[in-house]
């Protein structure tokens, strides 16, 4: 039987049994002995750091490739704060948290949806050994429950958004 690992940047509560039996599915069709989860649910904050971070360490166009109109309205704000001398990495993410809040969290991430309606799980490429079958598996589950698939290879990860029962 496959595992299901929660890295400590991922918050287990934020799935539900449903979405962990189905992740378990995807690991055991896929010949995957065990997966990882290294981010659910997100507050804004989380949300603001974590694109703090990518932005230093991927680089802003990695992230602008990665996020649609309103993440980069986000990024539009790391790039400007940051673009003067001796910025304040808390005052940084504060202001993009900020932002997220004003454009609407979800509009910026579906990590930042209610986990009532939809869950979000990132699964590091390192963690899947057969990621063709793994691939494979996720499509099966499309559109529903599986309602997008992002293959992250900016973020070294497969990004999967679940929905929930009570979202229909």
């Amino acid at each position: 039987m496959a595992a299901l690992n929660f890295l400590s940047s991922a918050k287990s509560e934020a799935v539900s049994d449903t979405s962990r039996l189905l992740l378990l599915s995807l690991a055991e069709e896929s010949g995957n002995g065990s997966i990882s989860i290294s981010s659910t649910a997100r507050s804004p904050y989380d949300q603001a750091r974590i694109m703090f971070d990518n932005c230093l360490k991927l680089g802003v166009k990695s992230q602008y490739r990665l996020y649609k109109r309103f993440g980069d309205k986000i990024i539009d704000v790391f790039k400007k704060l940051t673009s003067v001398p001796d910025y304040k990495r808390d005052e940084v993410i504060k202001a993009m948290m900020d932002k997220i809040n004003e454009v609407g969290p979800s509009k910026v991430s579906m990590h930042c949806v209610d986990t009532q309606y939809y869950n979000v799980v990132d699964i590091p490429f390192s963690s899947v050994t057969d990621k063709d079958s793994f691939r494979k598996a996720i499509k099966t589950h499309m559109p529903f429950p599986i309602t997008k698939f992002l293959d992250e290879s900016n973020n070294n990860c497969f990004h999967i958004e679940i929905v929930q029962s009570a979202g229909l």
